[in-house]
């Protein structure tokens, strides 16, 4: 009858050290799930304050396009040496040259 206790009392005792690790190892678990959380969520702060800050730099630039681009005039262009276009030339759909170069070619 002895032997049948200190069995079990031994059973016991293992079964509290696994249940033990395994509470101590699931609260590091949750620490550092948590500190990683909280790191995350001021990454992110700072990256939407970033974006925050591009995108207004980028309506700024735009804007100065437009107005750069809306105080191009025809007197301006002509001043800076620009010539109204009398003729317009496109490009043909008809038969052209193409010139290939092959590999025994290339050297």
């Amino acid at each position: 009858m002895t032997k049948a206790k200190q069995l079990i009392f031994q059973n016991n005792k293992v079964l509290f050290f696994i249940l033990a690790s395994a509470s101590v190892a699931s609260l590091v678990v949750y620490i550092i799930s948590v500190n990683l959380t909280v790191r995350n969520v001021v990454k992110r702060q700072a990256i939407e304050t970033e974006l925050s800050r591009i995108t207004a730099e980028i309506s700024e630039l735009e804007f100065a396009y437009i107005d750069q681009k809306n105080g191009v005039t025809f007197e301006l262009a002509t001043d800076l040496g620009f010539e109204k276009v009398t003729k317009s030339k496109f490009v043909s759909r008809q038969f052209g040259v193409a010139v290939v170069a092959t590999d025994s070619q290339r050297r």
